[in-house]
């Protein structure tokens, strides 16, 4: 054999290794690719050993959201584009908001939301970025249920708020092959809640609070005698009052 021919020979082999390493896929359990022959939608990955096409199939890439906890105790959150899709349950710590009540009590509140994909197809295709689709779904639903809510229903109604949150999240979810499992608002909200009810209380108008005083301390024998005496002494002075005097003619 000659020299060209084992050169030849070693450049077939190295590029069916190649093509062999590249074309197999081994999926974990839990995760899953979707994969894209040319251009258009081929297939679904299952967990374990999948064989593809190396030049003509290519994962789908995606956009996944992960929350990350420093040694300070700062929480960042990073979004990163990858090609697989975890099927597992995934949850979701989204920043504080401002909201509003029923009674225009403004608040902040900040939620927990549990979810899983239930279809990589449609979390693929049907919307382009799922975790900020979620994210911005989830703050102007918890806007819209709180402010169906007053001050005081929102701290007693925590149970309710949590299972509206999920009916109506679910059910606009549901086109994204996402399933919705259980959002759950954080405690320190009521807390500050509780302050802005106190502040809103100290801000009443003070022309409302000298006539509650007066009703209460008019329930005192003293002040009573005393308010008694003042309206006789008005009562016994005596009243003048004016007429016009018509001028004598000289």
């Amino acid at each position: 054999m000659s020299i060209s021919t084992t050169i030849i020979v070693g450049i077939i082999v190295l590029i069916v290794i190649i093509f062999v390493l590249r074309g197999v896929r081994i999926i974990p359990q839990a995760e899953t690719w979707v994969i894209e022959r040319l251009g258009k939608y081929n297939r679904t990955l299952e967990s374990g050993i999948n064989i593809i096409w190396p030049i003509i199939d290519r994962p789908r890439v995606i956009h996944t959201r992960h929350t990350i906890v420093d040694v300070d105790g700062n929480t960042y959150v990073r979004n990163r584009t990858t090609c697989k899709i975890d099927l597992r349950e995934q949850v979701y710590d989204f920043p504080k908001q401002s909201v509003i009540t029923k009674d225009n009590v403004t608040t902040t509140i900040n939620a927990l939301l549990y979810f899983q994909i239930i279809d990589p197809v449609k979390a693929v295709y049907e919307i382009d970025n799922l975790p900020n689709a979620i994210e911005k779904l989830t703050q102007t639903t918890l806007r819209n249920v709180i402010g169906e809510l007053e001050l005081d229903e929102t701290l007693t109604s925590r149970d309710t708020i949590n299972s509206k949150l999920r009916a109506v999240l679910d059910e606009a979810s549901n086109k994204w092959g996402v399933k919705v499992t259980r959002v759950e608002l954080q405690t320190p909200y009521a807390t500050r809640w509780s302050a802005r009810c106190r502040q809103s209380v100290k801000d009443v108008p003070r022309c409302s609070r000298p006539r509650v005083t007066r009703r209460h301390s008019s329930s005192s024998p003293r002040v009573r005698k005393r308010l008694s005496s003042i309206r006789q002494r008005q009562t016994s002075r005596p009243r003048f009052s004016l007429r016009r005097v018509k001028p004598i003619p000289g």
